[in-house]
Order: structure tokens, then sequence, then C-alpha cells
């Protein structure tokens, strides 16, 4: 899962995964340099008016911190200490990725949804095997971004130029 794909998102009417190929074809051509006022411009026969640049909201779920286990001078040797910190560590991440487990479930429960995943490759292209590698999402949305721009400003870009982040 890269950066910008969204575990789950809130239940109702809204396409959610098309707003947030809008939000991030926005980010996009704002990552470019275009002007706020030209992108408003350019994108408002598809996304509206836009009002201020959008700004994404996040709501983490902070893990409590991880406090590794005292080193006592009488009982431990530096290996030993080292061996006790890693299973303290073992189980902490384990009771960690428990507990998002189970938030992320509560939220499927109560009606959020998971987006369909985008097909994925391993990178690795074998002559033959019908799939060549494909490009990461922000390189994809650079490229369209920077394709729109030029072409909206009446010069079209060669198959060579173009965006990217």
């Amino acid at each position: 899962m890269d950066d910008y794909d969204l575990a789950l998102y809130p239940p109702g009417e809204t396409d959610w995964p098309l707003e947030r190929g809008k939000v991030l074809f926005v980010q996009t051509l704002l990552d470019l340099g275009v002007p706020w006022a030209d992108v408003v411009h350019a994108t408002a026969p598809y996304f509206g008016e836009l009002k201020p640049p959008p700004m994404p909201i996040v709501n983490p779920l902070d893990a409590p911190p991880f406090t590794p286990p005292y080193f006592d001078v009488a009982r431990h040797t530096v290996e030993k200490w080292l061996r006790v910190v890693d299973e303290a560590w073992r189980v902490y991440l384990a009771q960690c990725a428990s507990d998002i487990r189970e938030y992320r479930q509560r939220l499927i429960d109560s009606g959020y949804k998971e987006p369909a995943r985008t097909r994925r490759t391993t990178g690795v292209y074998t002559p033959g095997d019908g799939k060549l590698p494909i490009a990461e999402e922000s390189i994809r949305y650079g490229w369209a971004a920077g394709y729109y721009y030029e072409a909206w400003r009446g010069k079209p870009l060669g198959w060579s130029e173009g965006g990217g982040r």
C-alpha cells in the first residue's frame, strides 16, 4: 500500500475514490507549481468552483509509546537485556496490530467501506508474462496533471515531456 491509498472511507452516497482522485489531481497541479487561480479556472468545468486549496484531513490512530524494559546491572548482561527488549518489542507490535485490526473492523462494521484495490505488479517484467510494470500513482498523476495543464494553456506537451512529482 503506497502513501496515497485510503484504507477505508465513510459510508454514504459520495464516491470517495472519485473525490480522492480529484484531490490528488489538484494537489499534483499545485506540486507542479501551477498557480491556484489557474488550477481553479482549469478544473472548474470538471470539479466545479474550488474554494481554498484542499487540505487533507487525517485522524491518525496513535499507538502508545514503547518503553523498553529497564536494564538491571545485577541481573542483565547487555546481550540478555537485548533479548528481553526484542521479546517486549514483539509483544508490543502484536498488541498494536491487534488493536488496529479491531479498530478498523469496528469502522467497517459501522458502514465504512474499503475501496477497490488497484492492480499491482512486482515491478519485474518478464517477456511473455503479458504485464508491464505499473508506474507509481504519484508519477501517473504528475503525467496527467502536467499534460492536462499544458494543453489547457494551449501548449500541449510532446510525448517525451510531462509532469512529475
